[in-house]
């Protein structure tokens, strides 16, 4: 029986279950005089027992020990995670493709579990045409206990609370919810309403159609090129290019190659174009994504893994799954400063992951015009001299000011695998590419400078203060009652004079010297700093990621992520012209609070390194005091490989996401592409978080107590 996408339907009747995310089976157990036999059918009929051999060793125990009536059920197996929770799809990847002669793959893949949410056949009869509310009492008879004993095997839970149950799915990021009519019986193969797929993510199947040609460092292949069918015939629906790891890429490749065609399988082929591989169409991939164009392609899509239990032929473009399912009054209420509803009692414990409704406007839907290019005389000015024998010398800037230059050729960041050594001469000429989106966003504000003069691996150290002569055209100022002045960001001679002197990465205050604020006790945005413990896994700092966009977006304001460069993230709310800094702290005070009342375990407000929990990730909001910074958007980082902290879409951060492939190497072309995703979102959360919202925001709390005053916050 198969689900058809629907909306969230309303009165009595239906019954509630999280949408897991794995591998649809019907477990079919036949008991005999020996032991019992257990097969894992898929859709199109394939046994899955020797992908899942602890499975078929767990049913086999369970039906001998409940004394071994035949039965059929219907479930999903999924990954688990060491704490033995429902993981991502993606986790199963390693295991879809074993085969009987690698049974025992499951011990170097994801642990896997079977979650059952129906039964079909028990004790020798029938039971389809029993009502669903009847078969849900069977199950539960037929599992009674076994979620201690057995904890590879477990029921679904169950609820008949909607609301509740959606903001639980909001909040740890499921896939969706699977809404059940009570008196409906089992249709087997028949795709009903009387079963209804609630999404909160678009994703669905596609088809691979082909394959383009890999660029640059990347192994194997570029992209997918993925199509569906439908009455005119296999009809071509996008480009998937991320998601992949190195290993996948070449994987996929190999996999490809043998259905390999001179002609295209698509009815509206793409446009032909040199580096295209065109494939018979029998290989399945699962997509997410964030929408279908008019055009009808998909829009920023994402690899989520292969799927062997589909029949090709069947994969349909699904219907677009209603907005109601996404938001609902009980899960987003803007501006009421109202506290999220709590979890069901019956909700399935999920890890948290890409919560892609939670945040709404905080980057462009399409695709910005390519960006100015930078200075080509400067950037051949610095090709010149750093192949130089000597390489110094004077870099002549477009304002009519000159640079001193010194050992262009010095490393001052190290190689990492195939990604190359950053040189001063390198580092240069990526600020030189990215200033016109790099200086906007420190343009009037402290600099605070960390040199490495020998480089990363050398001795570094702090400076706060510039000195009182500096060349023409470096800017610096006092600010407020410092009696030594500082360097100010916001033009290009100043920025590549600091990369001379040995500064890599850029870290400026969160807010701006003006006439209007001498004294910098403004902040133009607030962040939230994700710093994981050194025990933390990437998969827990994206669930707390999404946790603070869903408060964000429950007190109805918009964020900005982006990536530190090192090993968190960065959440950055925009704030209203003139918000004072303490405004802002208490903001991501309030934020971080609410996200450790709801994540415990993962995530931590304790400053104290020594008391966290090496696994939790550190939810700093004390970054957001006067004068202090973390580095800057788009600044490269003094870390292995060069990485940059680079601005995101909310629907990229999620576990594929890669900080380290953002570098001085990728970011040009990344930004050049997708244009100022900084600059954008900070003018349209700027333009949405106005002091009315952020006043509602603060409106019910109370403040927590600092230096010994309690009051209500706000501005």
């Amino acid at each position: 029986m198969l689900a058809s996408v629907g909306d969230a339907p309303e009165g009595a009747g239906w019954a509630f279950e999280p949408k897991y995310d794995g591998v649809r089976v019907l477990a079919v157990i036949e008991s005999g005089a020996k032991a019992p036999r257990v097969r894992l059918l898929s859709r199109n009929g394939n046994d899955k027992a020797p992908q899942f051999p602890e499975l078929v060793a767990a049913l086999e125990r369970w039906a001998a020990r409940e004394g071994g009536p035949s039965c059929v059920l219907d479930g999903e197996v999924v990954a688990l995670d060491a704490e033995g929770a429902p993981e991502r799809f993606q986790s199963l990847q390693g295991r879809i493709h074993a085969n009987a002669q690698r049974a025992q793959t499951h011990a170097n893949g994801a642990r896997a579990g079977l979650v059952v949410f129906d039964v079909l056949f028990t004790s020798g009869v029938p039971v389809t045409d029993a009502p669903w509310e009847e078969r849900r009492v069977m199950l539960e008879r037929l599992f009674r206990g076994t979620r201690a004993e057995w904890p590879l095997l477990r029921v679904s839970e169950v609820s008949e609370d909607r609301h509740a149950l959606l903001a639980t799915a909001k909040l740890q990021a499921w896939e969706g919810l699977i809404a059940k009519r009570v008196s409906a019986v089992y249709l087997p193969g028949v795709r009903t309403r009387d079963w209804l797929k609630l999404k909160l993510e678009q994703r669905q199947e596609f088809v691979i159609g082909g394959w383009t040609d890999p660029e640059r460092s990347r192994p194997g292949i570029g992209a997918l090129l993925v199509g569906y069918h439908d009455d005119q015939g296999f009809r071509y629906a996008g480009r998937v290019g991320t998601g992949f790891s190195h290993d996948l890429l070449r994987r996929l490749r190999t996999m490809l190659q043998p259905f390999e065609r001179s002609t295209p399988p698509f009815v509206d082929p793409p446009r032909a174009k040199e580096g295209r591989h065109w494939v018979e169409p029998r290989l399945v991939c699962e997509v997410r994504f964030t929408e279908w164009t008019t055009g009808g392609s998909l829009r920023h899509p994402a690899f989520l893994g292969l799927r062997d239990d589909l029949d090709p032929t069947s994969v349909r473009r699904e219907p677009v799954a209603p907005a109601t399912t996404v938001t609902t009054q009980a899960v987003t209420r803007e501006g009421t400063g109202a506290k999220a509803p709590e979890p069901s009692k019956g909700a399935a414990k999920m890890p948290a992951r890409a919560i892609t409704a939670a945040p709404r406007n905080v980057g462009p839907r399409r695709a910005r015009p390519p960006l100015a290019e930078p200075p080509l005389r400067l950037l051949t000015q610095i090709d010149t001299l750093a192949a130089a024998r000597q390489p110094s010398g004077v870099l002549h800037l477009p304002s009519d000011r000159a640079v001193a230059v010194t050992n262009l050729d010095r490393v001052l960041i190290p190689a990492a695998g195939k990604t190359p050594a950053v040189t001063k001469a390198a580092l240069l000429r990526y600020y030189a590419c990215v200033a016109p989106v790099l200086l906007p966003a420190i343009a009037d504000r402290p600099l605070i400078l960390r040199r490495f003069p020998h480089g990363a691996d050398g001795e570094a150290f702090y400076q706060q203060h510039a000195p009182v002569k500096v060349p023409a055209g470096v800017r610096t100022s006092l600010v407020g009652d410092d009696p030594k002045p500082r360097f100010i960001g916001g033009d290009l001679t100043t920025l590549l004079h600091l990369v001379q002197l040995g500064a890599i990465s850029v870290d400026p205050w969160h807010g701006r010297l003006t006439p209007e604020d001498p004294e910098v006790t403004c902040a133009d945005y607030a962040i939230i700093d994700l710093d994981p413990g050194p025990r933390a896994r990437w998969s827990t700092v994206i669930a707390v990621a999404q946790a603070v966009a869903y408060v964000l977006a429950r007190l109805g304001l918009e964020s900005v992520p982006k990536t530190s460069g090192a090993t968190g993230l960065h959440i950055v709310v925009p704030m209203p012209a003139h918000a004072p800094a303490e405004a802002a702290r208490l903001l991501a005070e309030l934020v971080a609070s609410e996200v450790v009342t709801a994540l415990p375990t993962q995530a931590t407000i304790v400053r104290s390194v020594a008391a966290r929990k090496a696994s939790a990730v550190y939810v700093d909001y004390l970054q957001n005091i006067r004068g202090k910074s973390v580095a800057s958007v788009y600044s490269a980082r003094a870390r292995t490989g060069g990485t940059v902290s680079t601005p995101l879409r909310w629907d990229e951060v999620t576990p594929d996401l890669d900080p380290k492939g953002f570098t001085v190497q990728t970011v040009p072309n990344r930004v050049q592409e997708l244009g100022d995703l900084w600059g954008d979102g900070m003018r349209a959360g700027r333009a949405h978080n106005t002091r009315e919202r952020l006043a509602d925001a603060f409106d019910g709390y109370q403040r927590v107590p600092t230096r010994g005053r309690r009051g209500k916050g706000g501005l």
